[in-house]
């Protein structure tokens, strides 16, 4: 008895220690952690250091509670409101036509009816954490086009945990699958309510007590759990029900920093659990990963581009929505997994999944990076064409009409100075021109839309994006003694900017020397009295 649990422990210190190298390197050669964890266990599993196939599914089950409750987490339905009709269009149109190929093609193939379920719900759906990190790296989480992806993401989320609920319950017939989505409809249900009424109070009454905040983010994931099995739905509907009713801002930035170090745990355990459960691919297997990879390379990009332009959206907007959705999701290894427990899928088509997933995710950033947005732009056949345009010279331009370009445009006008602005965002480019200011609907990664605003004859140009490149395409279309004003949230690109003739302000600083004025303003005020 005590040599089993020795070797146990033993195999439970190797993943441990599997994940810990893979970090290390991961780290060090500045490159995704998540293939070398899942090589990692796949190296320990040939060695014969994982043959226990109790402990690594154990190991399976809890990382993979922590993966699908940190998805959860990200999906903030607050945070979608103005974008709910591109978010439907955008987000039904990829996962139908891309999961229906895949299903089609695999059909065709010779695989099952359901094992053609399966692997189109895991191919029709785009990873959550890879798409959110890279919105944040890229700050545009609160963009237009970043809160589009994440309620389409979101959505797509959603649709997988139906879909797993419905195909886990082919085989036990209709009257399963029906109790089945009855149960995960309550899950989901309940989640809703926490999420609209009761958690977001109850973290914000504790905020300054970590034990009973680390109590309360526990007690939600557990019940979440435990009502998934009371329901018989596969408990993943109640880890993502948990992270979905904790989404909520500033709820989620609370859960966490009490919780991460352990979600990045029980992850990093998952990865290297996975590694160890795959099977070296044959041949075949390869063809049909490739084929699923250049399916979603293809399929992707221009499904979303044509549906994303009719939602509102401009040409370069599209481009990269379509290339940072060009993946599949960890949810595809989520419906993988269920369906190798559930005896529905092989062992085979699980490590398909796998390689696909660690293939499309892997390359992500480099997919959707500048340089193939621009090439996407370039391939476009009919691109979206820039609305408005001025003749105008001596004028201020700005660029970026958020709440710091709305003030600009208002002072610059108050000052009786010509002013015309540039959005991507609908509805502030119409919210402005109702005002009976001049705006031009376009992107400012796209040189038409900057031609449109005559820069060689501006009399400055003020830039509220912070974004460099947008600094240097300006750069080069200013006369020599045309000011650029650039705000910068930070101070990491000031030299880049200025390095190209450009002053920067920084809004953070600016915003705190304010704030202390105030502050001061008041203590000088109770002095006084």
């Amino acid at each position: 008895m005590e040599t089993g649990r020795g070797l146990r422990m033993i195999e439970v210190a190797v993943i441990v220690f599997g994940a810990a190298v893979a970090f290390g390197l991961g780290r060090g050669l500045r490159i995704p952690v998540m293939p070398l964890l899942i090589v990692a266990g796949l190296l320990f599993s040939l060695t014969g250091l994982l043959d226990d196939r109790e402990v690594v599914g154990a190991m399976l089950e809890m990382g993979l509670t922590f993966l699908v409750f940190t998805a959860g987490l990200e999906m903030a339905p607050s945070r979608v409101r103005e974008q709910v009709g591109a978010v439907w269009r955008v987000g039904l149109a990829q996962f139908v036509l891309l999961g229906g190929l895949a299903m089609v093609v695999l059909w065709l193939g010779g695989q099952s009816v359901e094992e053609s379920l399966y692997v189109a719900l895991a191919v029709a759906a785009s990873s959550t954490l890879v798409v959110v990190r890279l919105l944040r790296q890229r700050r545009q989480i609160f963009e237009p086009l970043g809160r589009m992806l994440i309620g389409v993401l979101l959505l797509q989320d959603v649709l997988i945990i139906l879909g797993l609920v419905i195909v886990s319950g082919l085989a036990e017939g209709p009257a399963v699958v029906l109790q089945r989505v009855g149960g995960g409809t309550l899950v989901m249900g309940l989640a809703a309510l926490l999420y609209w009424q009761v958690l977001p109070r109850l973290i914000d009454r504790y905020e300054d007590d970590d034990e009973i905040g680390l109590l309360i983010v526990v007690a939600t994931l557990f019940a979440m759990l435990g009502l998934a099995s009371l329901v018989s739905v596969p408990i993943i509907v109640g880890a993502f029900a948990a992270g979905l009713a904790l989404s909520s801002f500033p709820t989620n930035a609370l859960v966490r920093g009490l919780i991460g170090p352990l979600i990045d745990f029980f992850m990093a355990l998952f990865f290297v659990a996975l590694g160890a459960f795959l099977v070296v691919p044959s041949p075949e297997e390869l063809r049909v990963g490739l084929g699923l990879v250049v399916l979603l390379w293809v399929v992707t990009p221009v499904v979303v581009v044509l549906v994303a332009e009719r939602a509102g959206f401009t040409t370069r907007g599209a481009v990269e929505a379509g290339l940072l959705l060009a993946q599949t999701s960890e949810f595809s290894l989520v419906v993988a997994l269920q369906g190798v427990t559930s005896g529905q899928l092989s062992e085979g088509t699980l490590t398909i999944i796998t390689l696909v997933t660690v293939v499309t995710i892997g390359l992500t950033p480099w997919i959707s990076g500048r340089g193939l947005v621009r090439l996407g732009m370039r391939l476009h056949p009919r691109p979206r064409a820039v609305e408005g345009s001025t003749d105008r010279e001596d004028h201020v331009v700005v660029i970026g009409l958020g709440v710091a370009g709305a003030m600009l445009m208002e002072k610059i006008q108050a000052a009786q100075m010509q002013a015309v602005g540039l959005d991507y965002d609908p509805g502030e480019v119409s919210n402005l021109r109702e005002r009976g200011y001049q705006v031009v609907w376009g992107d400012a990664d796209d040189p038409r839309a900057l031609d449109a605003l005559n820069l060689g004859g501006a009399r400055a140009v003020f830039i509220t994006t912070g974004r460099l490149s947008h600094v240097e395409q300006v750069a080069e279309r200013v006369g020599e003694e045309t000011p650029i004003w650039v705000n910068l949230m930070d101070d990491s690109q000031v030299s880049a900017c200025e390095a190209v003739g450009a002053h920067t302000v920084n809004y953070s600083r600016a915003s705190s020397r304010r704030v202390m004025a105030w502050f001061e303003s008041l203590n000088s005020g109770e002095a006084s009295s």
